[in-house]
Order: structure tokens, then C-alpha cells, then sequence
């Protein structure tokens, strides 16, 4: 896939992602190749809650991905958000398939939770009818 913006384009090889989770911890990498500086991996750390003290659809993250630093300077937000999107996107997934609203996600070593809560309806969120 190739990101392009404001004439600047980037190769991020989406075969090359992996990820690692530890307690309290996602790890995402994924290599970024431009004409500038070859291809280089580039790590996302989430931060989430544990099982115990799940942080609701909330993570943190470093100002900027580990890695290369033109590639993490020029393309390090759209990494992190592409990313973050997509994590929500499969909590919305698993929500989604037992007919409910995404709660939370956490991790403890080599797990990641999917928490799911009641279907948000209408009268739950306040919009009038």
C-alpha cells in the first residue's frame, strides 16, 4: 500500500506487520519503505489497560513510533492512527457480533481482550425520538 500526502509518498509493506503483546501493552510493527530512507521497521506501543483495570477504548502511546526518525517525523502520526483505527475497528467487530457496543480492550502477556457492553440504544445515549 502507498501513503501519499502534500507530495511525499511512503511504501508501508503491510506483509511485514507483527505484533506483541504484553501485560498492559500492544506492540505493532510494521516496515515503511521511501525513496529517502529504505525500508525500516516501525514500532507502535500502545498502552491499555489490564483484564483487572481494563481503560475503556483508551491508549497511549509515544509522541512519536519507534524507529527510523524521517520516517517516524513524516509519516509517525498517520502510523499511529491507521493503527489505533484498526484496533477499534476489530473491538467494534467483536462488539458488533454478540450485538453489543465495544467497553474496553486489555492485555495481560500474550493476550489481548475484546471487552463488549450493552447495545447502546437511543434512550441509553439521550437522543430524543
Amino acid at each position: 500500500m502507498i501513503w501519499v500526502e502534500g507530495g511525499d509518498e511512503v511504501l508501508v509493506h503491510l506483509d511485514s506487520i507483527q505484533t506483541r503483546i504484553q501485560a498492559g501493552m500492544l506492540l505493532v510493527s510494521v516496515d515503511l519503505e521511501s525513496d529517502q530512507t529504505g525500508r525500516a521497521t516501525m514500532v507502535v506501543p500502545l498502552a491499555l489497560g489490564s483484564a483487572t483495570d481494563p481503560a475503556g477504548l483508551v491508549a497511549v502511546t509515544d509522541h512519536y513510533p519507534r524507529g527510523n526518525g524521517l520516517l517516524a517525523s513524516r509519516w509517525g502520526e498517520a502510523l499511529q492512527a491507521a493503527v489505533w483505527a484498526t484496533i477499534l475497528g476489530i473491538a467494534s467487530d467483536h462488539a458488533g457480533e454478540r450485538g453489543a457496543a465495544p467497553a474496553g480492550i486489555s492485555t495481560t502477556t500474550g493476550t489481548l481482550t475484546l471487552h463488549a457492553g450493552p447495545a447502546l440504544t437511543a434512550a441509553a445515549i439521550g437522543v430524543a425520538k
